[in-house]
């Protein structure tokens, strides 16, 4: 199965949940902190694993290496996005 943002071939409801995930503009402002409060986040989330209930069908279906793919793509295109927004100097 190939997985196509635009395209793609789940149940309708499915679709729309994958385009949301991957459309959604985040309005969350950047966390500032150190790197002490860094790790000891890093450290809490080591062992942390959704229990299988909560993962969506549409996430099971779609290949690990094409997901990591989307999800760099996007956070490439936010990086880009957040420094088009930078006042030039």
């Amino acid at each position: 199965m190939t997985f196509n943002y635009f395209q793609c071939n789940f149940e309708n409801e499915r679709c729309a949940e994958l385009r949301e995930v991957w459309s959604g503009s985040s309005n969350a402002d950047s966390i500032e902190m150190g790197s002490e409060r860094a790790e000891e986040v890093r450290a809490a989330m080591a062992n942390f694993a959704l229990p299988l209930s909560a993962i969506p069908d549409w996430a099971s279906a779609v290949p690990e290496e094409q997901w990591k793919q989307q999800l760099l793509d996007r956070i490439q295109r936010l990086q880009q996005q957040q420094g088009d927004r930078q006042p030039k100097t």
